[in-house]
């Protein structure tokens, strides 16, 4: 993407992240959001569907994004992508600081712990495991396929988008976070990713 689009797409994304925070602080979404969380499938137990949301939740959290971020850093510095492995490390650090600081900001609360598929320990806005998700997996796929075929760039940018929204949908259906709170991650994410990837080639 030329870098004119990835600044207009991280001001647009930035934009709609700061009017669904407005909406949040304003109470603006609270009716649709507990509509769309109403139609979500019932939680039930040892099922294939609820097996699987585990599994896609469980992608996008601490213990997984650590293992990638360590094995992406490092399977890009012994590429000799050293810039590239630079970036990845510390802008997914610092999106894991700005999501914390967000929440404690924020301070929404969750659905009702009741409902819960899956523990929690922070509060709801926005969904770390959706921004983190986002973040890490898009830029991870754009850096770590540099010079590849333009068809398996492609290939891997839409899996690695896919997956973060999988990774979002499941927290929406385990009730740990209302459907805003992951609709914010993905574009905080996404103004994130983009900004990122156009200050790397204007200092490159």
């Amino acid at each position: 993407m030329p870098a004119t689009g990835l600044a207009i797409g991280a001001i647009a994304c930035a934009a709609g992240f700061a009017l669904v925070a407005l909406a949040v602080a304003r109470g603006w979404c609270r009716a649709i959001d507990e509509r769309l969380l109403a139609a979500m499938p019932p939680l039930v137990p040892a099922t294939r569907l609820d097996s699987a949301m585990h599994d896609f939740s469980a992608l996008g959290g601490d213990t997984v994004r650590l293992i990638y971020l360590l094995a992406g850093t490092a399977g890009l510095v012994v590429a000799g992508a050293w810039r590239a492995a630079v970036l990845f490390f510390v802008v997914s650090l610092a999106s894991r600081l700005v999501v914390v600081l967000l929440k404690r900001i924020v301070r929404r609360e969750r659905p009702p712990a009741h409902a819960h598929g899956v523990p929690t320990f922070s509060s709801s806005f926005p969904s770390g495991h959706g921004l983190m998700a986002m973040v890490m997996l898009l830029i991870g796929a754009e850096l770590m396929t540099a010079g590849a075929p333009a068809a398996l760039r492609a290939l891997l940018l839409a899996l690695a988008g896919a997956l973060s929204v999988a990774i979002g949908i499941a927290r929406i259906y385990l009730r740990v976070h209302w459907p805003s709170d992951v609709l914010a991650a993905w574009l905080g994410g996404g103004a994130w990713v983009l900004a990122a990837l156009f200050v790397y080639r204007q200092l490159g």
